[in-house]
């Protein structure tokens, strides 16, 4: 009779831990983070001194004998150097209040080598495009880890190649922290934060280039801002890789996390891009390749991607949004995207002769819609816990076929499942039959 009893405790315990698991993954939740921007994250924000020198606004123009380089270098202490590769000019440790009057730094019509390190600049004003740093027709320069806040821009291009900007802070700024204006080329942005950039009613941005090429957006921060996290208008040949973008837009202006138009040869990868009204919106793009990036609980679109051809669209991780991807083009493909959690997981809407193959798409009210769209090829997909699988609407010529579709399967794929069911039931079935009592 005691083995009898330990028996049945063993199966009851073993039986209610499979009926708990079964029913646990039966409806499972996600919380989907909702979206929350704080433009001074409850402090005001704070700024550091730079070190050796307060001084005034510095301008140099290397083709003004009384502003130029050589003789900046040779009569101030916070500048020396050569302008050589081995012995750039430098201009460091350095704190600058522009008073709104004037740039902070501003350098114009330079090919020499300089760097410009660990310097605060703040408060510029009082000129067209003031800013904390300010470049024009400027070549070959570093400008690194410095502090630009509290200007109408942080840091400024315009007409300047073969720059390096690098570990900046570019925040607070009333219209952009890094803003590229046309052909600026061959510049590497690397580790730079700009967070917190522009006010109403402005839409500004962390960072805008535009009509530049063969550029490097890599690991940077653009958060924050009241317009676009990063705004990059015709650019060519260019890899933007490994940046933040979170939470951009203020009311009443949408924000996107990373925003890509009439550009060419792009590569954007590993990028993680949350909190915004759009993820990322790519428009009127070529030959672009856009993967591994992470696009989670943006409030529209995750991945709007229009008017482009050949783009490739891979291995992306995107949910919590309206709409996952939407697509609008020719000539492109869609493949092994993990797609979950949106109420349209992909949408093809004027979707002509592309490919949409090998994603993962789970849980989403339509798994892949397709509208006013002609002979792409839908196949190879994992549908599950959708509750439409495929739609067409007003379609003609797709090829849809070889989809693995699990209308409403809510419950993870786990290998063995089923098996995990019976040895519940068995279980459970056992326990009342070790029970029941004997009968005379």
């Amino acid at each position: 009779m005691k083995q009898k009893t330990i028996t049945s405790i063993i199966l009851i315990t073993v039986g209610s831990f499979f009926l708990f698991f079964i029913l646990s993954n039966s409806n499972i939740s996600y919380y989907k983070e909702k979206r929350y921007i704080n433009w001074i994250d409850n402090n005001q924000p704070k700024f550091r001194m730079a070190g050796s020198w307060e001084i005034g606004p510095i301008e140099i123009n290397n083709n003004d004998p009384s502003k130029n380089w050589s003789i900046t270098a040779a009569t101030y202490e916070w500048c020396s150097g050569l302008g050589t590769f081995n012995s750039p000019y430098i201009i460091e440790n350095v704190t600058i209040d522009g008073e709104g009057t004037s740039n902070c730094i501003s350098i114009l019509n330079s090919n020499v080598y300089f760097v410009i390190n660990n310097c605060t600049l703040i408060n510029s004003g009082g000129t067209s495009h003031s800013a904390g740093i300010k470049l024009e027709n400027v070549n070959n320069g570093t400008i690194i880890k410095n502090d630009c806040l509290f200007n109408e821009y942080g840091i400024y291009l315009d007409s300047s190649n073969n720059n390096t900007l690098s570990e900046n802070i570019a925040n607070y700024n009333t219209v952009s922290g890094i803003f590229l204006r046309e052909h600026c080329n061959d510049t590497k942005i690397i580790g730079n934060t700009a967070n917190y950039n522009a006010e109403n009613p402005t839409p500004g941005e962390g960072i805008y280039i535009k009509y530049s090429y063969n550029n490097l957006i890599y690991k940077n921060n653009f958060s924050y801002n009241a317009g676009r996290g990063m705004d990059l208008r015709s650019i060519y040949n260019s890899e933007i890789v490994n940046n933040t973008a979170n939470y951009n837009g203020d009311d009443p202006f949408k924000g996107e996390g990373i925003a890509v138009q009439s550009s060419e040869n792009i590569s954007v990868s590993s990028n993680k891009v949350q909190g915004n009204d759009y993820g990322m919106n790519i428009y009127n793009d070529r030959n672009c390749k856009i993967f591994n990036n992470t696009v989670i609980s943006n409030e529209n679109y995750g991945l709007k991607v229009e008017s482009v051809i050949n783009v490739t669209i891979s291995k992306n991780n995107i949910s919590y949004s309206y709409t996952g991807i939407k697509l609008r083009g020719y000539n492109n493909t869609v493949s092994e995207n993990y797609v979950k959690e949106n109420n349209e997981g992909i949408r093809l809407q004027k979707v002509n002769y592309s490919i949409v193959m090998g994603n993962v798409i789970i849980n989403n009210h339509y798994g892949i819609i397709l509208t006013n769209s002609y002979y792409n090829n839908i196949s190879g997909n994992f549908l599950t816990g959708n509750d439409i699988c495929i739609s067409e609407f007003e379609c003609e010529g797709n090829l849809i076929e070889n989809n693995d579709c699990h209308l409403g399967d809510t419950n993870p794929v786990i290998p063995g499942y089923n098996l995990f069911v019976l040895i519940g039931v068995i279980s459970i079935v056992s326990s009342i039959i070790v029970k029941r009592p004997k009968t005379s």
